[in-house]
């Protein structure tokens, strides 16, 4: 009896320890889950704020990035230029009178999409723009050359006709207005220019606009479709006209008076044949006999 007593002792001791240990790996792998479960979840934490400051990051270096696009010339992208060039030339064209030529987009301007360069020629909108041009192309071939011109520009001179006569005081005016022209660049871009300039003239002659001499006629429109005019709008409708004869042509302000100027073969005239510069200042030069 006491036997047994004790072996039943011994083995509820044993059951005992046996407990203990279960309880004791029991609680090691919960701590080891909860730490785990902690890790995973710190991780996870890191792995949200990683990504939020990745994404922050992005956001705020994005608008310095179309900053400096903008500024290298927008999103459009031509090569090492940079931007869409503008132009004063024949359409499709960068062409600062004379130079070399690239192509190009035609621009916009003031929200009217131009032909030749940025020259709007003073219209307030596109509609404008459009009968204006309608009207310079229809004036191409129009307007009186006198018969002299084609003589002095096949080798006529005044110095073969009988002082006094007609054909020798023509051809003196003549030689004083194309002549150093006809020398500088020769006789096709002479005639060019001249039946260009008789078109424009003819032009802006055409709807008898009269001068209210209070500055407010600006544009080529005004002259045409509106009946006023002075310098800047004349000039305006004349720049219309070179441009579409295939000149590069610019108006020019100064002193409250805006004239037109002309490249013909990489030198800038006016329309009374003068060699000038682009600030309107008269080149010396002397026409050849």
């Amino acid at each position: 009896m006491l036997k047994n007593k004790k072996v039943i002792s011994i083995s509820a001791a044993i059951i005992c320890i046996i407990l203990i240990a279960l309880i004791i790996i029991m609680t090691k792998n919960k701590n080891g889950n909860n730490e785990n479960i902690d890790a995973t979840k710190v991780s996870t934490e890191k792995s949200e704020k990683s990504t939020e400051q990745t994404e922050k990051q992005s956001s705020e270096q994005q608008p310095q990035k179309v900053a400096t696009n903008t500024a290298a010339g927008g999103a459009t992208d031509v090569g090492s230029s940079g931007g869409v060039p503008v132009h004063n030339g024949a359409p499709g064209s960068t062409d600062n009178g004379g130079g070399s030529s690239t192509p190009a987009q035609p621009p916009v301007n003031q929200g009217i999409s131009t032909i030749y360069g940025e020259h709007t020629y003073g219209v307030n909108n596109q509609d404008e723009y459009s009968a204006v041009m309608s009207k310079a192309r229809g004036a191409i071939g129009s307007g009186d050359i006198n018969q002299y011109v084609y003589s002095y520009l096949d080798g006529d001179r005044a110095e073969n006709h009988p002082a006094g006569s007609d054909a020798y005081n023509w051809l003196n005016l003549i030689n004083e207005d194309i002549g150093y022209m006809n020398h500088k660049v020769g006789k096709d871009a002479t005639l060019k220019f001249v039946r260009a300039r008789a078109a424009a003239n003819a032009l802006s002659r055409s709807t008898n606009a009269s001068n209210p001499y209070n500055g407010t006629p600006s544009s080529a429109y005004d002259v045409l479709f509106r009946g006023l005019k002075d310098c800047d709008a004349n000039a305006q409708v004349k720049s219309a006209v070179f441009d579409v004869s295939g000149f590069s042509s610019s108006v020019r302000y100064a002193s409250g008076h805006a004239w037109l100027v002309v490249n013909v073969g990489g030198t800038w005239f006016s329309l009374d044949g003068a060699p000038v510069g682009l600030n309107g200042n008269a080149v010396p030069h002397s026409s050849p006999n």
